[in-house]
């Protein structure tokens, strides 16, 4: 089914209660319904990715459209509303989540040892500034050194 994507703009109110993220809101129009929906929701969550939800009605009204999310329509225009979304500059949050696993320590990493040069003139008469920038005292280098 064709469709075109009118307008986005970010959703900023997510509370961060729900298993997903929304992410923003499009207002699509369907040329061969001749329908125009608006607050279409745009949503992701690590278990299930990108989604493209119905508008959301208040809580105990019925919802005035539905879709399957995991059907065709749905798919394409998650797709679409995904690429609108980073391209007007939206966060990535499978990048963030990627991050956020790191940090809880499921993604392993390594720490490899460093060695550093002092590419300066560094004689034992001319060591202040370098032990200066190094955030050592002249003292206590001097004291450590004899």
């Amino acid at each position: 089914m064709k469709f075109e994507i009118r307008g986005m703009k970010f959703f900023l109110a997510d509370n961060g209660r729900a298993p997903f993220m929304k992410l923003a809101l499009a207002s699509i129009y369907i040329p061969d319904l001749e329908a125009h929906i608006q607050d279409v929701v745009l949503t992701w969550s690590s278990s299930k990715g990108w989604i493209a939800q119905a508008p959301y009605t208040k809580r105990g009204e019925p919802p005035m459209v539905q879709w399957n999310h995991r059907g065709a329509f749905s798919i394409d225009l998650a797709r679409k509303m995904k690429q609108m979304y980073l391209a007007m500059g939206g966060k990535n949050p499978e990048a963030s989540a990627a991050i956020a696993s790191a940090k809880a320590g499921e993604i392993e990493y390594r720490t490899f040892p460093a060695t550093f040069t002092i590419h300066e003139a560094a004689n034992d008469n001319n060591m202040s500034g370098v032990l200066r920038t190094l955030g050592v005292e002249q003292e206590e280098a001097e004291r450590a050194c004899d």
